[in-house]
């Protein structure tokens, strides 16, 4: 549904999200295509999470490829320590999976 958007600071609007960038977005070339790279942490009134995301944008279509995770609670520390999860250890297997993607521009 996000993504049908185009746009993530209209997809953030319209879900009352408040993000800010992890890193600066950046551009990388998949089998000859450009996609836009984002990583985010996001607030709701559910809690934080963080996101990556690969995006690619044609003139009829969005191909995206993310990676979602929540702030996992650990109940069994002292006073209910949380957590972000690291999302930095799923990097290669995201990496490898975004180059698996077959992108018609047809």
């Amino acid at each position: 549904m996000a993504l049908a958007f185009g746009k993530s600071q209209e997809v953030e609007k319209m879900l009352k999200l408040s993000c800010k960038d992890l890193e600066p977005v950046s551009k990388i070339d998949i089998n000859s295509k450009t996609f836009e790279v984002s990583s985010k942490i996001c607030s709701t009134k559910w809690g934080p999470f963080v996101h990556k995301t690969y995006l690619y944008e044609n003139s009829d279509r969005i191909y995206a490829l993310s990676l979602y995770g929540l702030k996992l609670f650990l109940f069994s520390k002292p006073g209910g320590i949380t957590e972000m999860p690291n999302l930095q250890q799923y990097n290669s297997v995201l990496d490898d999976t975004v180059k698996t993607l077959k992108i018609d521009d047809n």
